[in-house]
């Protein structure tokens, strides 16, 4: 079978779908030999693939002056015009090109309209929306986001399989040096709206533990105020929390961040996987987070979930975790659940199957 992958995100490894793409097609490559697969991207990448995985480089078009521009004519136009010699097609994100099989990670961008406020964003989104109700077949992350696809896109249910993520296979190996000294609990992620970090800020200051650091690692991934935590400096400087922010790391520094946290904490308020969870769980350290519908579907009782609407209910919350030995312990050993719940084998079978082979 010849596979053809819109696969532009492989040349952003550091964001979440470079991830997915990079481990679900080098697992598929490694599992069906007899399989063809090209990826096409937008500049070149310096991944080590399998042999039967050729990278095609279709650079954009400098004319277009716009980065907007530029990434909507690539999608639209310019890949899909390679797309005819191929059993499948597959776009691992919601984009311009109609048909194939394509992966939807969530829905924010139509869920929470704070992520298309200009018009070029909501026209994107707009024909971003029509496309995929000409795909053949949707691969959703997580029941929630098949749910919330069905919903927010219109999309039939029918069309839908769910195919669980995995995380990144790093982090289940031994760490380097971690560069902060415990104790400490770790977020990791953007800045944005919906990942709350306020709230994060507010519900930590409250547990009153002076010698335990909150550690952000990670940051602004877009340069507007969507992607920015207003009150940052303001929360930090009025609560006198023993904040630290790393800035973006490598996979390296995170793992060893990951083993040597308390626990990873993330209080987002929207998510279609949240990824960080599994990468923490895969490093054997606990998580803490916020109590919404995904989480509660994919890690359940595997993690301390704590409220979004009460930040003294969640603090208390907090506090007994901080405070209790045997229920970190507990927690911890958990996390051998989700390591295998969650793998690349899964993932790639589901997907082979959803090909139809």
């Amino acid at each position: 079978m010849k596979i053809g992958v819109q696969a532009r995100l492989l040349a952003e490894p550091y964001t979440g779908v470079g991830s997915y793409t990079e481990h679900l097609f080098t697992k598929l490559a490694q599992d069906h030999p007899e399989d063809e697969y090209t990826l096409f991207t937008y500049k070149k990448v310096t991944t080590t693939f399998p042999k039967n995985i050729k990278i095609k480089v279709i650079p954009e078009k400098k004319w277009l002056l716009l980065a907007s521009l530029k990434k909507g004519y690539w999608e639209r136009f310019q890949v899909p015009k390679f797309f005819k010699n191929f059993d499948i097609i597959h776009h691992t994100y919601p984009n311009l090109a109609p048909g194939g099989i394509v992966t939807i990670h969530d829905v924010i961008p139509w869920k929470n309209k704070k992520y298309r406020a200009s018009l070029r964003s909501k026209t994107y989104f707009h024909l971003v929306k029509k496309a995929l109700k000409k795909a053949d077949k949707i691969l959703a992350v997580s029941q929630t986001t098949k749910k919330e696809a069905v919903k927010y896109l219109g999309l039939s249910p029918k069309k839908i399989t769910v195919t669980y993520e995995a995380a990144d296979p790093e982090y289940l190996r031994p760490a380097n040096k971690n560069p902060i000294d415990p104790p400490y609990l770790l977020y990791v992620g953007g800045y944005d709206e919906r990942k709350n970090i306020d709230y994060l800020i507010e519900v930590f200051s409250k547990t009153k533990h002076p010698n335990l650091k909150l550690v952000l690692a990670g940051g602004k991934v877009k340069n507007t105020s969507l992607y920015d935590s207003h009150n940052l400096q303001k929360s930090s400087k009025n609560d006198k929390i023993n904040l630290l922010k790393t800035g973006f790391v490598s996979i390296e520094e995170l793992n060893a961040l990951y083993r040597g946290a308390q626990a990873l904490i993330n209080l987002s308020k929207e998510e279609g996987f949240n990824l960080p969870i599994l990468e923490a769980a895969y490093a054997k350290t606990p998580a803490i987070t916020s109590d919404i519908e995904v989480h509660r579907e994919l890690y359940g009782n595997k993690v301390l979930l704590l409220t979004l609407n009460d930040p003294e209910k969640a603090a208390e919350n907090l506090r007994k975790f901080l405070e209790n030995k045997p229920m970190q312990q507990k927690l911890a050993a958990t996390t051998k659940e989700l390591r295998e719940k969650y793998t690349w084998e899964k993932t790639a079978k589901a997907v082979r199957i959803a090909y139809g082979g």
